[in-house]
């Protein structure tokens, strides 16, 4: 059991928090038996992070791709041709995060969004993240992604790619989770996509089937990454592998059942709705 409690100035800043109940990490950060998240400095003064949370520690390590995402990945292999700009953006957004050692993730019981700490002298600090989510639980962090598939800690690997494309790169997520990278206005972006579903070539197409989180997309694997339209549930989209045609399905529920179609044509290099 942790013996120490909060100095004077912490206790009329924060409250005391009792005693603790464990020790997370590396021995700076406590949880109170309460809920709360506290961080020791050197000096034995305790200080709050946050009411009500859960602290993952982060190790490194190596995690493979399922045999699923293997095989999106050979399939992508030698997709057309990709940005020298983008390649070296992502370089140097790579070399400026190298050093950050990754120490914990943070998650607030009342937030969806974890959030992700480095130390740094005199304690420590939260740095931008992305969370991607899906049976991972996966967070995109100083260019690096944690990965969680048990209820303890995460695992740190590094970014795979899946896809390098003129005007944005495509790379794994964890689980069957796919990432988009793109450059939005002049810095590097990435945003999660949703689960892989399937991929489709056809004659004159790549056309990449994801789903989120209440419906299904369909992608055409472009110079730019072209987005033809949702489907509600799978199975919503019927492609011609000859001609590249899509027809989504649809149902609308108004005094019986009424089928809506859409059909899609590639012309000059992009979907259209005719």
């Amino acid at each position: 059991m942790f013996p120490y409690q909060l100095d004077q100035v912490s206790r009329e800043q924060f409250g005391v928090p009792g005693k603790f109940a464990n020790s997370c990490c590396d021995g700076h950060i406590f949880k109170s038996k309460d809920g709360a998240v506290y961080f020791r400095n050197d000096k034995d003064r305790m200080y709050l992070l946050a009411k009500n949370a859960d602290v993952y520690p982060i190790f490194y390590g190596h995690y493979p791709l399922s045999q699923t995402m293997k095989d999106l990945e050979d399939n992508l292999r030698f997709f057309g041709s990709y940005s020298e700009k983008l390649l070296a953006l992502e370089s140097a957004h790579r070399h400026e995060n190298w050093k950050k050692r990754l120490y914990f993730v943070l998650k607030v019981q009342d937030s969806l969004e974890p959030k992700v700490f480095i130390w740094m002298p005199g304690g420590y600090q939260e740095i931008p993240s992305v969370y991607i989510g899906g049976a991972s639980k996966a967070i995109i962090a100083a260019d690096k992604l944690l990965l969680s598939d048990n209820c303890h800690y995460y695992t740190c690997v590094e970014m795979e790619p899946l896809l390098l494309a003129p005007e944005y790169n495509l790379y794994w997520g964890g689980g069957r989770e796919v990432v988009k990278s793109y450059v939005n206005d002049g810095k590097l972006d990435r945003v999660p996509l949703g689960s892989f579903v399937r991929l489709t070539k056809t004659s004159v197409s790549n056309l990449l089937e994801v789903k989120e989180e209440d419906k299904f997309a369909l992608y055409h694997l472009g110079k730019t990454l072209n987005l033809i339209a949702y489907a509600p549930f799978e199975d919503g989209f019927k492609i011609d592998e000859v001609t590249g045609n899509v027809v989504t399905y649809a149902a609308v529920m108004s005094c019986g059942v009424q089928e809506i179609t859409r059909t899609y044509i590639y012309k000059d290099g992009q979907y259209k709705k005719v």
